[in-house]
């Protein structure tokens, strides 16, 4: 097994005392108890990824897959066949699903779906949802099974939603390794993130055995994992905690410092921001960018309850060049001025480096990228993980948090401009963006993928030398 030294920081990486890796650390010491790996051992290995194609999920974890590939390994990545042209991008093998329901089309069908009004709405979706997650993870289990058996698969990296590609792996004998975002890192009472750091689930964060009771009452997996043959999890950690993230190893892809001073469990690596880039047809031009622009990415899907026309209506006034990009959304104001430019999309990776902020709703892709060029942010988030990520870029001192119901025009230019105003937040964030530069420089997630595969091997061939 892995020694903790490979997953514990030193304080030169992130400035934190606990819970991250730094590429320039020593190797741990070899486990004495553990079997040599030999040159034999270290040759490529193969890996089997999957994800949702839901983007913030899909693209992690194709990150994971270039790095992997790009060092000589053999990766198979189970997915949806329309995203052949994306998983090839990053060198991986396409293996269609056979009868999943892919989390992106149940969010695309939601829309659809009617209830009879005399049907209580909360409890029947908890219940479709609760549904869908157990029997989707029993499928994936059931068709991943005979693929690791058969490839010879040395390990099983999945999203931590697909955790029936954990079940699979048990099955068969092979190391697993979950993968996500901020959110789904574990504190030490293996409570997620969100229940820690959101408001106001962070209430019930306080109490963690109830909020773990709780969790079992909303999403209940030891009868699933029974039908799968597989021993019930005991103890009192939510099962579908024990379920979606590894014991062995969960990959989060951002940065340590957002945790701040939280206590988290052993066992996970933060390896920086995803910065795969699915591939385009039609090439994007990088807009000139002003000195001292404002950038403002307020949403990227439909529904920005008009967030988009408050901020730069907010904004304009202040007279600063300031560069939108509309994206999804449906009410774009026009005549604000010359130094207002406003653009369906632009490259965030040709456009975040010459900024001097951003506005942003919180979308951890947005996030991400503003971390990884070390831009000061003004979140101002529309729900979901948004709001947990506002919570975190503040807490961390990398930007400021205004709730939605408080941005007002008035309070969105005073926030803006005491984020301007703010030394210590643009220090942060380019000391940060050094700090993932060298995470992802070093590829600290394939290096540790690679660890595990090969320890694997090595007990392997050990076992077969006895017999």
């Amino acid at each position: 097994m892995l020694t903790r030294g490979l997953y514990s920081i030193a304080t030169s990486c992130c400035g934190c005392s606990r819970g991250c890796v730094s590429p320039s650390s020593p190797p741990p010491k070899q486990d004495m108890s553990m079997p040599s790996i030999s040159d034999a051992s270290r040759k490529p290995a193969t890996f089997l990824l999957t994800s949702s194609t839901a983007p913030g999920h899909f693209l992690r974890v194709l990150d994971l897959a270039q790095q992997l590939t790009s060092r000589g390994h053999r990766v198979l990545f189970k997915a949806k066949a329309t995203k052949e042209a994306e998983v090839k991008a990053a060198g991986a093998e396409l293996i269609p699903y056979e009868h999943q329901l892919d989390l992106q089309d149940l969010a695309a069908l939601a829309p659809h779906f009617e209830l009879p009004r005399w049907m209580p709405k909360i409890p029947f979706t908890l219940t479709q949802v609760r549904n869908y997650i157990q029997a989707n993870n029993v499928q994936l289990a059931l068709e991943l099974e005979p693929l690791l058996r058969h490839e010879q698969v040395d390990c099983v990296v999945y999203d931590f939603f697909e955790f029936g590609a954990a079940w699979a792996a048990e099955r068969a004998g092979i190391p697993w390794v979950s993968a996500g975002n901020m959110g789904s890192t574990l504190s030490r009472d293996d409570l997620p993130l969100m229940f820690i750091a959101k408001p106001p689930m962070q209430h019930l964060g306080k109490v963690p055995a109830l909020a773990h009771a709780l969790g079992n009452q909303f999403l209940p997996v030891n009868a699933p994992r029974t039908r799968l043959g597989l021993p019930a999890y005991t103890g009192r950690t939510a099962e579908f905690v024990r379920a979606m993230i590894s014991p062995r190893l969960h990959i989060v892809m951002a940065h340590r410092g957002l945790a701040g001073d939280i206590p988290i469990r052993d066992n996970q690596l933060f390896v920086g921001p995803t910065t795969f880039n699915v591939p385009t047809k039609t090439r994007e031009e990088t807009p000139r960018v002003e000195p001292g622009t404002v950038v403002i990415s307020t949403t990227t899907t439909p529904g920005d309850n008009g967030l988009f026309r408050r901020v730069l209506e907010a904004v304009a006034p202040m007279n600063v060049p300031v560069l939108a990009t509309s994206a999804g959304a449906r009410d774009v104001p026009a005549g604000l001025g010359a130094h207002v430019r406003i653009e369906r999309y632009v490259p965030h990776d040709g456009v975040f480096p010459q900024a001097r902020a951003l506005i942003t709703h919180g979308g951890w892709g947005t996030v991400g990228r503003a971390l990884t060029y070390g831009l000061p942010m003004l979140v101002i988030p529309l729900f979901g993980d948004q709001i947990l990520n506002a919570a975190l870029v503040e807490r961390a001192g990398l930007g400021r948090y205004l709730p939605l119901n408080k941005a007002t025009p008035e309070a969105i230019r005073a926030e803006l401009n005491a984020l301007l105003a703010d030394d210590g937040i643009r220090t942060r964030a380019q000391r940060a963006a050094a700090e993932i530069k060298k995470l992802k420089e070093e590829q600290v997630a394939a290096r540790a993928l690679e660890q595990i595969a090969y320890e694997r091997r090595a007990h392997t061939t050990s076992r077969a030398s006895a017999a």
